[in-house]
């Protein structure tokens, strides 16, 4: 459901999954993050549909890509107008979080071992360090700096 900021909802849209984690939006659409991929809304319409083998854990944005960590050990770059695959970063294990250096030079992902990675824009694995006490549930990048939340700092 998109509401404005007096609760008064301006549509909403049954997605094509049966549970959603993520939701991410930008001046024209909305990026939904459920188990069977990402969908784009405009206005309350589907604009595209792009399937996932695993379910979308997590999300990140940046100008013309949403980013998506899923269930299936991979962190999904998507063009926001088309919806098609850009890029595919591969980690060990189910990415609970995910973010991006301005325009993709970076892109960072926590896993559900404990371990957060770092790749180039083109995929390659630049390092993955173990965290040692928890999975990184959120993530954010700013400022040349990448900040998570492990799951024990509760």
């Amino acid at each position: 459901m998109l509401a404005n900021h007096e609760n008064e909802e301006l549509w909403q849209r049954k997605s094509q999954g049966d549970t959603g984690w993520m939701v991410r939006c930008d001046k024209g659409s909305v990026y939904h993050g459920h188990s069977r991929g990402i969908t784009a809304y405009e206005g309350g319409h589907v604009r595209w549909h792009t399937p996932t083998r695993g379910s979308v854990l997590f999300g990140w944005q940046e100008r013309g890509v949403v980013y998506a960590g899923t269930s299936d050990k991979k962190v999904y770059a998507l063009d926001k107008k088309e919806g098609s695959i850009e890029q595919v970063y591969n980690c060990d294990a189910a990415v609970y979080s995910c973010a991006a250096a301005e325009d993709g030079k970076y892109v960072f992902a926590g896993d559900n071992y404990s371990s957060v990675y770092c790749f180039s824009k083109n995929g390659q694995r630049l390092w993955k360090l173990g965290t040692g006490c928890g999975s990184a549930f959120s993530m954010q990048y700013l400022n040349e700096r990448v900040f998570y939340q492990l799951g024990n700092d509760f």
